[in-house]
């Protein structure tokens, strides 16, 4: 089952401030829908870039770069793989968080 997906303010407001781009949206909308649920995913760049279908390698990482810096995701680098978390996310409605803090 699909469901609406709500963007946070805060991740509004970094793209009218220009701290995001538009991409950096979509890439954001994306992690909501694999990692919605608050624990790490374990996906590459170019495992993205397929599943969004058209964003090249260059612009899913910088996007990933941009959001790392915004604090909207966690990037850590693994033996094999990088896990990519949220740190902004709507879990449920008793876990918020914004930028890593709960609301």
């Amino acid at each position: 089952m699909k469901k609406f997906i709500q963007i946070p303010n805060v991740i509004q407001e970094d793209v009218i401030s220009g701290k995001l781009i538009g991409n950096d949206l979509l890439v954001y909308n994306y992690l909501v829908d694999k990692a919605g649920h608050g624990k790490p995913i374990y996906f590459s760049n170019n495992k993205i870039a397929g599943e969004l279908g058209g964003m090249s390698y260059g612009k899913i990482s910088a996007s990933l770069n941009r959001l790392q810096r915004a604090n909207h995701i966690k990037r850590t680098k693994t033996s094999h793989n990088t896990a990519t978390q949220l740190k902004t996310v709507v879990i449920d409605a008793k876990n918020i968080l914004i930028k890593g803090r709960k609301v």
